[in-house]
């Protein structure tokens, strides 16, 4: 029985598959959960500008980071989350039209 709801595509390791590329994590929170701070691990950025926005559940924005564009396409970002409550945030990466969004759990 097939979804209308969800759709997956299998990848096999290895494939020469020229769009692997888009199955890559993006955005890599570790830890999550977390207690006070994570890292941010960002990967294949565009050169363009880029903001990493976090919200709260109610879609308010708490925090936002501007990231400027190196040589380097990997990015680590140390997240000070002492000020913000226990509960669910959502971390947006926003390159030019494009939006990858990752979740964490504050927890103490």
């Amino acid at each position: 029985m097939e979804s209308t709801v969800w759709s997956f595509n299998t990848l096999n390791p290895g494939s020469n598959d020229e769009n692997i590329s888009q199955y890559n994590d993006i955005i890599k929170i570790i830890p999550n959960p977390l207690n006070n701070s994570a890292k941010i691990l960002i990967n294949d950025l565009l050169n363009s500008p880029t903001e990493l926005n976090i919200y709260n559940i109610y879609s308010e924005k708490v925090q936002s980071y501007k990231i400027n564009y190196s040589n380097d396409a990997h990015h680590i970002i140390n997240w000070n989350a002492t000020e913000l409550p226990i509960g669910v945030y959502f971390i947006e990466l926003k390159q030019g039209n494009r939006s990858y969004f990752e979740k964490a759990v504050i927890v103490r």
